[in-house]
């Protein structure tokens, strides 16, 4: 009898281990959106079982007039080989507050943060009042807790909405097909995704006018990581001592942004 218990706890482990957060909404929207999905990875060559990676942009390129609309970006990237290829691109509808991280108690209202941060599993929100979601939860050991002001990633989501003050909204076309695809992959893989949060390109034409920002102490720390990905399409944290002094050069143009008068 102790056998058969045994075996039969052996054999939902794995089953429940790997529980994916669902509601009818989701499930609607994935037997929607598999198919494009499907194709966007074959045409970037990427399969959905490899690592994933996110990168956005809170600006990608200047925006004009006062309202916030279609400025920012969210790149979901696929592993193959030694280098990611993108698959999606969608435009940030919007979100709260500008750039750099939330530094007053005051900012963590409506400031989001930015930085290095981690999706699992369990942070996907298969049903949302912006209709669907993830968190972003802040990556372990990260250098940019202190930039936060204590104030938790989790409560910060990527989100369909058009409106809201703890996310940032891609619209619910977007968001089905990155929840899709997000969770295709935890279904497969279940590896957390690593998340890169940037206030905008790290140009000269960009930083130009923030160089008197408060922040640049804070984007220096991002530097790196930008630059590396933009020249290799790789994460550092993936290639760790094998990156050479050659590439060191070649990835930081200059040591850090300077505060200008």
């Amino acid at each position: 009898m102790r056998f058969f218990l045994y075996a039969f706890l052996f054999l939902i482990f794995p089953l429940t281990c790997h529980t994916l957060p669902t509601s009818s909404r989701s499930e609607k929207v994935l037997a929607a959106h598999q198919g494009m999905v499907q194709t966007a990875c074959l045409k970037a060559g990427v399969s959905l079982a490899s690592p994933l990676f996110i990168r956005l942009f809170k600006e990608d390129k200047p925006s004009f007039g006062y309202f916030n609309i279609y400025r920012g970006r969210v790149e979901l990237w696929g592993k193959v080989g030694e280098r990611y290829n993108r698959i999606f691109s969608f435009p940030i509808i919007h979100f709260p507050g500008g750039f750099g991280p939330p530094t007053t108690a005051k900012e963590t209202a409506h400031n989001l943060p930015e930085g290095f941060f981690e999706i699992s599993q369990d942070q996907l929100i298969p049903l949302s009042a912006q209709y669907l979601g993830v968190s972003l939860g802040h990556a372990p050991g990260s250098p940019f807790e202190e930039g936060l002001n204590g104030t938790s990633a989790k409560q910060v989501m990527l989100h369909g909405g058009l409106h809201g003050r703890q996310g940032f909204g891609i619209g619910r076309k977007n968001m089905s097909l990155l929840y899709t695809a997000l969770h295709i992959h935890f279904s497969e893989k279940g590896v957390p995704i690593p998340v890169h949060v940037f206030p905008f390109h790290f140009t000269t034409d960009n930083l130009y006018p923030h160089r008197q920002s408060q922040h640049l102490k804070f984007w220096n720390a991002l530097l790196p990581a930008y630059f590396y990905f933009e020249k290799f399409a790789q994460l550092e944290t993936e290639t760790g001592c094998e990156r050479t002094d050659d590439q060191h050069a070649q990835t930081t143009p200059s040591p850090k942004i300077e505060r200008l008068s």
